[in-house]
């Protein structure tokens, strides 16, 4: 989908500050059922012991580790591209 039509289909969908706030909620729970998931499986497959505060807080800095390493490498890239071509 272009920009320009994204950005207009967006203009049309407004919320209220309920619904935003509903939908915001919503979203913080659903990560927090995947955090306690992922915590609950790594302790069944490795029998290893960790605090679940502590399994929550290694996964966010790994998960944005690797986010920060793929939003850099896509940059690299890009800009390899640019200066590449003939």
């Amino acid at each position: 989908m272009p920009r320009n039509r994204f950005r207009e289909i967006m203009r049309h969908l407004r919320f209220d500050d309920k619904e935003t706030r509903e939908l915001r909620l919503f979203f913080y729970n659903l990560l927090d059922l995947a955090a306690i998931n992922a915590h609950v499986q790594y302790k069944t497959c490795f029998e290893k012991t960790i605090s679940r505060r502590d399994f929550i807080m290694d996964l966010a800095f790994e998960l944005r580790e690797n986010y920060k390493n793929a939003k850099t490498a896509t940059k690299k890239a890009a800009k390899e591209a640019r200066y590449a071509r003939p």
